[in-house]
């Protein structure tokens, strides 16, 4: 998963599998819809304090009045947003996976690259990214709360399909000759190493062409 944090709108028409996150998540959340541009930067605010809050002191500190706080609302507006604790980590975790998910896709449009140097440019971030202690906080946080937490669960889950899906289109695009289901199991290999990577090179500086 692209791992270089950076904290976007997911863009409206961003197709496929975060999509899917993104309405599954609003169908059991049950968090109000901003239906006007002061409610979506209501909500803006609330998701970047949240976030920032998630990556630097962990799910525990993730209350609601100390959001709202952060994020120079009330409590009562927060939760017109996102009625739950739970609500809000939900969104979080989403709005992760769709910036993650964007940044592939980014990639994938480089016309400027052929399709094995997309391939090694998706990888090369992916892993430049497990470097970042911000990225490694989220993310063994976030390792952590699904292990008891069925909402982030499913939605993990749910990162990880939608991260192999793109990483099983940069192989196939590189060589043609896999079949769908050869590509789908390199990425699922290529995933799992790359999980299993960061906590073990977040001191290397670079990394040699070809490793």
């Amino acid at each position: 998963m692209s791992r270089s944090i950076h904290i976007t709108r997911a863009s409206p028409d961003m197709p496929g599998v975060v999509d899917s996150i993104a309405r599954k998540d609003a169908e059991t959340t049950k968090s109000a819809p901003a239906t006007t541009q002061r409610g979506r930067n209501t909500i803006e605010r609330i998701l970047c304090a949240a976030i920032d809050t998630f990556a630097d002191k962990g799910y525990g500190e993730l209350s609601m009045r100390k959001i709202a706080g952060r994020a120079g609302i009330s409590l009562s507006n927060l939760q017109f947003h996102f009625k739950t604790r739970e609500d809000l980590l939900g969104a979080v975790i989403t709005r992760l996976a769709s910036s993650y998910i964007e940044q592939y896709r980014t990639l994938a449009r480089n016309a400027h690259l052929s399709s094995s140097e997309r391939l090694e440019a998706a990888l090369r971030h992916t892993l430049e990214g497990n470097r970042e202690p911000r990225t490694q906080s989220i993310f063994f946080n976030m390792w952590a709360i699904a292990q008891t937490h069925e909402c982030a669960r499913s939605i993990v889950e749910k990162i990880y399909v939608a991260q192999r899906e793109e990483i099983a289109r940069f192989i196939g695009e590189a060589n043609p000759r896999l079949s769908a289901h050869d590509c789908s199991l390199r990425a699922a290999l290529i995933s799992c190493q790359i999980e299993g990577l960061m906590s073990l090179i977040p001191a290397r500086e670079v990394y040699p062409h070809g490793s």
